[in-house]
């Protein structure tokens, strides 16, 4: 018994302390802290730049789409079967943006979306005067990304 009293005093006197003193732990929460806002602050960076990279490619897909399936409509077409007014004619097929910023093609069946709220300019003109070719400029956004995308088509003879 005496000598679990003497341990015990041993461990209660100053020379026989275990453990941390404030200081310490106030070194440890606050250096914890920096490391733990450092890894957030580079996963929501990345996570950004993921989100951003993903609609950019989004935007990017649509307008290839797009652009191919008018140059394909635009190759089918002769120049003297081309109107260019408020929307690209070619014969009774045809290219138009309505007021929700949908691209859409018309083939006299039933209409495609070609590209769904993100068209925010669509210009089309005959690339020269007795020109063959057609000029497409398309601009797409989404927020306050924006992709534009021109393209000169020719027609057949």
């Amino acid at each position: 018994m005496k000598e679990r009293a003497s341990n015990l005093k041993a461990v209660l006197s100053k020379g026989g302390q275990r453990g941390f003193t404030l200081i310490e732990v106030m070194i440890t929460v606050v250096i914890s802290s920096i490391v733990i806002f450092s890894i957030g602050t580079i996963l929501f960076t990345m996570q950004n730049y993921w989100a951003w990279a993903a609609t950019r490619l989004d935007l990017n897909r649509n307008a290839s789409l797009a652009m191919d399936k008018l140059a394909s409509e635009i190759r089918r077409g002769r120049a003297d079967s081309v109107f260019v007014a408020d929307s690209l004619r070619i014969g009774d097929r045809y290219f138009k943006v309505d007021g929700d910023g949908n691209l859409i093609f018309f083939d006299g069946s039933k209409p495609l979306t070609l590209i769904k709220g993100d068209v925010s300019s669509f210009s089309f003109n005959f690339a020269g005067p007795d020109s063959n070719a057609i000029s497409v400029d398309l601009m797409l956004t989404d927020g306050n990304l924006h992709a534009r995308f021109r393209s000169t088509i020719a027609l057949r003879h």
